[in-house]
């Protein structure tokens, strides 16, 4: 199972339908699930931090939710005690580090969207990751938003 943790209007669910895996979106928003669900498409209405999930997902995403959340290691645990042992969890979100905020003097591109709670750079969120139990094994810059980074990383064995 893919579950796509704050899934929006769903495409990353419906791509990866599309690519064969059983996707699951979970968002907080009932109507942004209900028009999902009516597509055609699994999803869930509720809290990552206390849903009840079946299975352990082979893949979790969060794209562009981590910085949205008011306590991001919490999340991390919670990522990690669900993941299949094999699993992988990949993280989209800004860069404070980019050369984009360099260019704007440090200023923060997102700064009139109140609900950021939290920024992050690679090598923090890298260092989080693994005192989390994950280990990087992808790094990319995406191009749905300006500043943005993509982590992809897998769920160690044991962590230290």
């Amino acid at each position: 199972m893919w579950m796509d943790v704050g899934c929006g209007d769903g495409g990353l669910v419906m791509t990866a339908a599309e690519f064969g895996f059983n996707a699951v979106g979970l968002d907080a928003r009932s109507q942004t699930v209900q028009a999902l669900r009516n597509s055609g498409y699994q999803a869930a209405c509720g809290d990552f931090m206390s849903i009840k999930v079946e299975g352990n997902p082979f893949i979790i995403s969060m794209m562009d939710v981590l910085e949205h959340l008011p306590n991001p290691c919490e999340a991390l645990q919670r990522a990690y005690s669900l993941l299949h042992q094999k699993g992988v969890l990949v993280i989209s979100l800004p860069n404070s580090d980019c050369s984009s905020w360099r260019l704007m003097g440090n200023a923060n591109p997102y700064w009139i969207e109140i609900e950021h709670y939290h920024n992050f750079n690679r090598q923090r969120l890298t260092e989080l990751l693994n005192q989390y139990g994950f280990d990087v094994v992808h790094y990319d810059i995406p191009f749905r938003y300006k500043a943005q980074m993509e982590l992809y990383a897998v769920k160690k064995l044991t962590v230290e």
